[in-house]
């Protein structure tokens, strides 16, 4: 343990290096509280013992000096004081002041303070250590990593301005974590970064956890040409290795996303986002690629024009968001078989035909409920309850006017028709859901059977009731 001494006093310079000398402490000894600063830096000392006399305050500069140029966790600071100087005590500890000592000095006092200080020291900077590695694996944490960007970034000239940040994710990880169990996931977590650290040690590679399988790779004075060479020569010794989960082999591979542009034209903290959105790219290619980030710049574009305003449905027309017409009425039928095609379909409108297949009118579920509980006659001709306003749409009419319609009209419902035969409908409802992400369940509510409580379909679709519907039909008919 080096403990460096500085105080005016020559003479109890003398002595206390001797005494410590004496229990295994490596001295450094200094009468210039102006040169303690520098020294105490170049020796790395782990302990100073500092004499406030005969000039406190220059002793508490030199404290706040230390402090600011090595930070807290690198050294411990005791201030040998007399007791005119036990009142400013509090000034001391603002200057970074971390124990003290009262002059005449007792040597078995002093011995014990520096235990403890040893003690203090080991655990500031084993827990300065944890901070910065990842429990895991080992590497740095983002934290760390992060820093050493910046470190990287602000000497750039060392690296002959060239410097370059990858992104590394391994592949499915979370499926992994799903069969196995975290225990096994984090073996293979620890696998996957030694194998990255092998790899990345003829270059002087910095790399961190950041989580998730998520790995980010700083490596100096490389090219963004020699960047990619190494990327994937990582995702061949990946892909082609076994990784362990107890006695099973687990094959992994990796997806990479490399930052391209040029670290003298991009701050550190852009290059890592830049990587890390390259990593999406590659990870939307299929995995276990390497990607830079401006490598489908020309397709990013391509897109953006599509998805401008107004263009991404230009060549929709009604047909492909029509739902088909694949259950019809026609003006002979009854109320009552109306009634049993919205009971078996569960649909709320239904289309009415002529003899000539040509659209008439549209009936709806609501309109025949209450006209079947108004009159209890089920045997009325569908005419009765029918819409004959109905919207229509060519089947080739464009998105656009479609959306125009529905607004201008504020209607909820429009037929599309060829020839004037109806092929399909269009609900406002749902061009407007095309915008969003669908929900499960998206086919209707999870009711179940009313003969059995694990049947989540519609009892009027089960085989038995249909050819029970079909005798009825028949029977009626002969009858």
């Amino acid at each position: 343990m080096k403990v460096l001494i500085v105080s005016n006093d020559r003479v109890l310079l003398r002595h206390l290096s001797r005494f410590l000398a004496t229990f295994g402490y490596e001295t450094t000894q200094v009468a210039d509280y102006q040169r303690a600063v520098q020294i105490a830096g170049a020796v790395a000392a782990d302990l100073l013992l500092i004499d406030s006399s005969p000039d406190f305050d220059a002793a508490l500069d030199l404290c706040r000096s230390v402090l600011q140029e090595q930070g807290s966790c690198s050294h411990y600071t005791l201030l040998m004081i007399d007791e005119a100087s036990q009142a400013r005590l509090i000034d001391a500890v603002e200057a970074g002041l971390d124990d003290f000592l009262t002059k005449p000095l007792v040597y078995g006092e002093v011995l014990m303070r520096l235990q403890a200080a040893v003690r203090a020291v080991e655990f500031q900077r084993r827990a300065h250590r944890q901070r910065r590695r990842d429990p895991v694996t080992g590497l740095l944490t983002a934290a760390a990593f992060r820093m050493r960007l910046q470190a990287a970034g602000a000497s750039r000239a060392s690296h002959n301005g060239q410097l370059a940040c990858l992104a590394i994710e391994a592949d499915f990880l979370d499926v992994a974590a799903c069969q196995l169990g975290k225990a096994a996931t984090d073996d293979l977590l620890a696998q996957f970064a030694s194998r990255l650290s092998e790899l990345g040690g003829d270059r002087r590679a910095d790399i961190a956890h950041f989580g998730d399988g998520l790995f980010c790779v700083l490596l100096p004075e490389t090219s963004l040409t020699e960047a990619v060479q190494w990327g994937e020569q990582v995702c061949s010794e990946i892909a082609g290795r076994q990784f362990l989960a107890g006695e099973a082999g687990i094959p992994i591979t990796a997806s990479i996303g490399v930052a391209d542009v040029e670290p003298l034209s991009l701050a550190p903290e852009a290059m890592l986002e830049k990587s890390k959105q390259a990593l999406k790219t590659a990870k939307a290619s299929g995995r276990n690629c390497v990607v830079c980030s401006n490598q489908f710049a020309d397709e990013e574009t391509a897109w953006k024009n599509l998805a401008a305003p107004g263009r991404l449905f230009e060549r929709t027309v009604a047909r492909d968001v029509m739902l088909p017409c694949t259950v019809i009425l026609r003006t002979a039928d009854t109320v009552g078989s109306a009634d049993l095609l919205f009971q078996q379909t569960r649909l709320s409108s239904l289309v009415v035909v002529d003899r000539d297949e040509k659209l008439v009118g549209l009936v709806f579920a609501e309109d025949v409920a209450d006209f079947l509980q108004a009159s209890g006659n089920p045997d009325q001709v569908v005419s009765k309850v029918m819409t004959h306003q109905v919207e229509m749409f060519e089947e080739n009419t464009p998105f656009a006017d479609m959306m125009k319609r529905f607004a201008e009209k504020e209607i909820d419902l429009v037929v599309v028709v060829d020839d004037d035969q109806p092929t399909g409908l269009v609900f406002a409802a749902g061009l407007a859901s095309l915008s969003l992400a669908p929900e499960l369940p998206v086919f209707c509510e999870e009711t179940p059977s009313l003969r059995s409580s694990y049947l989540q379909i519609a009892e009027p679709y089960s085989l038995q009731q249909t050819t029970e519907t079909d005798r009825s039909t028949a029977s009626a008919a002969t009858k």
